[in-house]
């Protein structure tokens, strides 16, 4: 035992010195660091860039260059977006109950018990349906994106933010339940 603990003084001290040699290797090997421009032309007024060797970044591109376009029938894309989300919804409003009352089961109890482990499953299958919500919701944010790119799409904003605000609703209520499930089950 006396042998373990020895060597588990060692290690940090062993390790912050191997980091400081390989660190100052890494700096002797070195001494050029990657060249900063300021671009000169007014477009690009303000932005600084930086190239690394074997690195390439690309340019930002300009929105109004980009030809996003919406769905040609946007409302049937909001309402299949609408209905993934309405699906997930219902499926987590099933499992709630259940996965709430497991949860209290397991309130206190070691986390090496079936009752535990079975609520930390259910919570993760209740987490999952929660997550499709959240994904049909980030299809809606790049509806919305897409709507404001496009200007001559801008006035569909409003549809495609009525929907993002019900779903994000909901998202805020399932949050709040789930983080109470998980309260239950913290050690």
């Amino acid at each position: 035992m006396a042998c373990l603990s020895r060597s588990a003084a060692l290690r940090p001290s062993a390790l912050a010195g191997l980091s400081l040699a390989l660190l100052s290797g890494c700096a002797a090997a070195s001494t050029e660091f990657p060249p900063f421009t300021v671009p000169t032309s007014e477009g690009d007024a303000g932005r600084v860039s930086v190239q690394f060797p074997g690195i390439t970044v690309t340019q930002p591109v300009d929105p109004a260059t980009v030809a996003q376009a919406l769905p040609q029938d946007l409302d049937a894309a909001l309402s299949a977006i609408s209905a993934r989300a309405d699906r997930a919804t219902q499926a987590f409003s099933t499992k709630a109950g259940a996965v709430r009352a497991l949860a209290e089961a397991a309130r206190g109890a070691s986390v090496t018990s079936d009752s535990w482990a079975s609520a930390q499953v259910r919570l993760a299958d209740l987490t999952s349906h929660h997550s499709d919500a959240h994904l049909a919701l980030a299809d809606l944010d790049l509806l919305a994106a897409q709507a404001q790119i496009t200007v001559a799409e801008a006035d569909k904003s409003a549809a495609i933010a009525e929907v993002q605000g019900r779903i994000a609703a909901t998202l805020i209520e399932q949050d709040l339940l789930l983080a109470a499930i998980a309260a239950r089950l913290d050690r």
